[in-house]
């Protein structure tokens, strides 16, 4: 093994997002398979022959964790704003929550 082989640096981080990821492979416990710049990711919820967006989850020296992106992941993380409301109770205490 050469120097550069065992100091690589990992070509992803956690919470980045990887468009359009080949699953060529099944891990033990079923997961997809993914290769990335010859770095392996597991993808929770992916099937071989798929073609998926992902993000990962946690990072490792050899390989990284990661979950398939689907439209509803992507509308709870860049849906809407929640707004913080205030209330006041029959008391007149001052009561807040969280509008979503």
């Amino acid at each position: 093994m050469t120097d550069e082989e065992t100091t690589r640096i990992p070509p992803v981080n956690p919470q980045d997002t990887l468009k359009e990821q080949q699953v060529f492979s099944e891990g033990k416990k079923g997961e997809g398979v993914v290769k990335y710049e010859n770095y392996i990711i597991f993808v929770e919820g992916a099937k071989i022959g798929e073609t998926v967006d992902i993000k990962i989850e946690k990072v490792f020296k050899n390989f990284a964790l990661a979950k398939v992106i689907t439209e509803d992941s992507e509308d709870e993380e860049f849906g809407e704003e929640e707004e913080k409301v205030e209330e006041k109770t029959e008391e007149g205490d001052e009561k807040w929550y969280h509008k979503y």
